[in-house]
């Protein structure tokens, strides 16, 4: 029998997530610091990257697919004259070459890497080939064809340079999906000269930023109520999506998970667009969840309301 006294957290903490573990672990250091299971996170980080990520509690981890499409700003470390088969400094040697080149020449070139451009992801990756994950096949030696797909690059510039030409540091905040391994990489090409990371620290997800992220040594030293004090709304992290508001009667729908429409709704469907998300709110101004947009007019909820944030009752 389920224990009614045992407390369930839900929302989401801004982790930093330190050098030499896997989002996995980390994720496996929360699931002991809260003593809870159902934990998941918005996007991994490399073992050897640190920085920021957005981790989600119980009924919160349904909203983690509307987190992960959200802008990145990192702050890297690009090595010249090395290339590895992971494009960066944890991988197998490829080729050692010597790189020579001026200052004015890298300003030049990170240019080029800016605005919407199609971007070749690392083998060494998780993503996916017929159910399997590329990295798979790469320590498997099979050789597969890693298609190009389109990310934006919003900023990119120098950082640090008094270790030039064989290192330096750069910023860039860039588009969901961007590799900076790849980054690196393609750099040293452009450069005429072969490159790849070296320590990788992402600054911020979207607007939430490492300032604001809390460190597992920290949450260590914390109680338990301290540790769900640092959890914050579903709500507060998906304010990139416009809002539609039911009336009285729309209530009634939204609250059995149906549609609402136009005439149930006290918000306009004029300017909606088809397939757009929204968050959906009660007649009292209550966040409810996440719905679509339809071309016959009407707003599908595609994940139900997250209650509000509070140490809840387990089931």
């Amino acid at each position: 029998m389920t224990n009614k006294s045992v407390k369930q957290p839900n929302g989401v903490l801004i982790v930093d997530k330190p050098k030499g573990v896997t989002s996995h672990d980390v994720i496996n250091s929360l699931r002991r610091l809260y003593q809870f299971k159902k934990i998941g996170h918005t996007g991994t980080l490399d073992p050897n990257a640190s920085g920021v990520m957005l981790v989600c509690f119980g009924p919160a981890t349904k909203f983690i697919q509307y987190f992960t499409d959200t802008d990145k700003t990192y702050q890297a470390e690009v090595i010249f004259g090395l290339e590895t088969d992971t494009y960066d400094a944890t991988g197998k040697v490829l080729r050692v070459c010597t790189p020579d080149f001026s200052i004015a020449a890298l300003h030049h070139a990170l240019q080029q890497f800016k605005g919407d451009l199609m971007q070749k992801p690392p083998i060494y990756s998780a993503l996916k080939k017929d159910g399997k994950k590329y990295y798979d096949y790469a320590r498997a030696g099979r050789m597969v064809e890693m298609p190009e797909r389109a990310i934006r690059i919003y900023q990119i510039e120098i950082r640090k340079i008094d270790a030039l030409p064989q290192r330096c540091e750069f910023l860039v905040h860039c588009s969901s999906g961007t590799y900076i391994r790849s980054l690196c990489h393609d750099l040293g090409t452009v450069m005429n000269t072969c490159a790849c990371m070296g320590d990788l620290r992402r600054t911020a997800v979207g607007r939430w930023r490492i300032e604001n992220a809390h460190t597992l040594s920290n949450l260590e030293k914390m109680s338990m109520a301290e540790r769900f004090e640092r959890l914050q709304s579903a709500e507060r992290f998906l304010d990139q999506y416009d809002s539609v508001q039911s009336n009285a009667w729309g209530d009634r729908f939204i609250g059995n998970g149906a549609e609402l429409y136009a005439w149930n709704s006290m918000t306009g469907f004029e300017k909606l667009e088809a397939d757009q998300l929204l968050r959906i709110y009660d007649s009292q101004g209550r966040f409810k969840g996440i719905g679509q947009f339809r071309l016959n007019g009407k707003v599908q909820p595609t994940e139900p309301c997250v209650r509000p944030l509070k140490m809840m009752n387990s089931e």
